[in-house]
């Protein structure tokens, strides 16, 4: 049936495209999914998928997991991750979403996983304390979380009970309770003692971190 050879092409697609994501260079796959029969008047039909690189920055953020369409993974060093061209990118860390779905582009920090963030915003200076404070290599210009964090990050998690469902970045107090909780869990076997970064302290973090990297800010 033309709709069974379809279906199969796009499976076909779809374990090329995860194993030319492994190589670390852009792609774009295109199969032509139409029949070759003479009686289907169903006209030929082609799909792209366009593959590229991004980086998560608020200084580069290794150890994130995203999700862009059929591509998975978990942020580098440098932040790197990889997204479907003309899709949307998620991040999170175990249950713990980091803010909304976006568009893939070349450079996302947490002004973009907040609707009209800005440096300003409570959102946005959340998700930058929450990251900073999770980071368990202090004094170098990246923020690292290990997979103990992502691996504790789950609403199943009996020490965790209600806390990740409690979690607003847009509620300041509601956010203090929560992620003082998270961090008290994720971070334990730390090599040092972990406190939620203040809000002045991680606005200026993120204000020498985009500039490095270049991205434009208001203030």
């Amino acid at each position: 049936m033309p709709v069974g050879k379809r279906s199969i092409a796009v499976l076909i697609m779809l374990a090329v495209v995860a194993l030319l994501s492994l190589t670390g260079a852009d792609c774009a796959i295109s199969i032509n999914t139409g029949s070759s029969s003479d009686d289907d008047k169903d006209k030929d039909a082609t799909v792209v998928i366009g593959i590229a690189d991004g980086l998560l920055v608020d200084a580069p953020v290794e150890g994130v997991q995203y999700e862009s369409g059929s591509l998975r993974g978990v942020t580098g060093p440098a932040g790197e991750f990889r997204y479907e061209r003309g899709g949307l990118v998620r991040f999170y860390i175990g249950d713990i979403p980091l803010g909304q779905a976006v568009p893939g582009k070349a450079l996302i920090t947490p002004l973009d996983l907040v609707a009209g963030g800005t440096l300003d915003s409570t959102a946005v200076i959340n998700i930058g304390r929450l990251l900073q404070s999770l980071d368990a290599v202090t004094g170098d210009e990246r923020i690292t979380i290990p997979a103990q964090v992502r691996d504790r990050a789950h609403v199943s998690n009996p020490a965790l009970t209600g806390t990740i469902e409690y979690l607003d970045y847009a509620d300041d107090a509601r956010f203090v309770n929560a992620a003082s909780q998270l961090l008290a869990v994720l971070t334990d076997g730390y090599p040092h003692t972990v406190v939620l970064v203040d809000a002045a302290a991680a606005h200026s973090h993120m204000l020498d971190a985009f500039a490095r990297a270049g991205v434009p800010v208001d203030n």
